[in-house]
């Protein structure tokens, strides 16, 4: 399963026979009983229902993927990481 944030919105990316990707928006597929807030794939307890949501499509009824509408796949990131490398020892 791929996740991905659609202009905001959370999605799966499910591919047709032929390989080409589809969007599937989650809010949408679910009637609403899921969230369309891209943070609804962290939590691991949701995995199940979206998975069975892949289930009851078919990529080609969805729209194709337009990569230019790809946005941050975690859009509120709890904590951000760096690394310097200061010196050449350091690396």
């Amino acid at each position: 399963m791929r996740f991905a944030n659609i202009l905001g919105r959370a999605a799966i990316i499910v591919a047709d026979a032929d390989g080409t990707d589809h969007v599937l928006d989650i809010e949408h597929a679910s009637n609403g009983q899921y969230t369309s807030d891209p943070a609804i794939y962290v939590d691991l307890a949701n995995h199940a229902g979206l998975t069975e949501l892949t289930r009851e499509v078919e990529g080609g009824s969805l729209p194709v993927l337009d990569m230019a509408q790809l946005w941050a796949p975690v859009p509120r990131p709890p904590k951000g990481l760096g690394v310097g490398l200061n010196y050449r020892t350091h690396a």
